[in-house]
């Protein structure tokens, strides 16, 4: 693995996601309600996953939150009704769906750099190929 350009590429993914914090913040506030024992009862119930938190530093943890949150998405409304303030409007949903296939996209990038097969010809191919796909 190259390291520098593992942590270049860290950095530039939360660049990516610094335009929508304000959704992301609102998923990680959801799953912090979700994780009272109230709501793990409902979870368990609808045969649901428990919450995922985001670690602000490591931005493959806010993609696992909102995986979690697309699984768990049509089972909320069986949670509780306090809920309501902290789910995301339909128009947010479509924000965060955009940004969920890009980081899928940058997922397996992140992959491919932390392999022991890459070379610097790669590392700089793959980041070549980011720049020009997104934004």
């Amino acid at each position: 693995m190259i390291g520098c350009a593992s942590h270049q590429f860290n950095l530039a993914v939360q660049a990516l996601m610094r335009e929508d914090d304000d959704i992301l913040d609102k998923i990680h506030d959801l799953m912090v309600k979700l994780n009272t024992i109230k709501n793990w009862h409902h979870l368990r119930e609808a045969d649901t996953l428990m919450p995922v938190y985001r670690n602000t530093t490591r931005w493959i943890s806010t993609f696992s939150m909102i995986d979690r949150y697309f699984r768990i998405y049509s089972k909320l409304d069986r949670i509780d009704d306090q809920l309501a303030d902290v789910i995301p409007t339909p128009r947010e949903n479509v924000r965060l769906k955009a940004l969920f296939e890009d980081l899928k996209n940058l997922e397996s990038v992140n992959k491919k750099l932390q392999t022991t097969m890459v070379s610097l010809l790669d590392v700089r191919a793959l980041s070549s190929n980011i720049t020009l796909r997104i934004p």
